[in-house]
């Protein structure tokens, strides 16, 4: 008799959760997510801000609506625009979905940017 085993799927991880959005990546997106925001230098948290900014702007949102739509604090939204102080991974893909937008179309608007 032979015994069988399942394919090992990657089951989702809870990334990210605030009242109003839940977000998750397979362990896969997450770590290349991480990577890739792991090699952020000043300039590109720059880009960052200017980006958001721009987004939020472009679907116009106040800081406070864009603040209430992802469930944080306004302060928290102000300092991401503000060169991204104190800004943490899952704020960002917060942010990135309650803009409609993927981290990475996000991250790459933010590359191409003339700072």
């Amino acid at each position: 008799m032979k015994h069988t085993t399942k394919k090992n799927i990657e089951k989702p991880v809870k990334v990210a959760k605030t009242k109003k959005l839940k977000i998750e990546l397979t362990p896969e997106q997450l770590d290349v997510e991480r990577k890739r925001v792991r090699k952020i230098t000043d300039e590109s948290l720059k880009k960052i801000g200017i980006t958001l900014t721009q987004y939020r702007e472009k679907r116009n949102y106040t800081q406070q609506q864009l603040a209430d739509k992802c469930g944080v604090k306004l302060k928290e939204i102000i300092n991401f625009e503000d060169s991204c102080k104190g800004v943490h991974f899952d704020l960002l893909i917060i942010v990135c979905a309650a803009l409609k937008l993927s981290v990475i179309d996000f991250m790459e608007y933010a590359e191409k940017l003339k700072v």
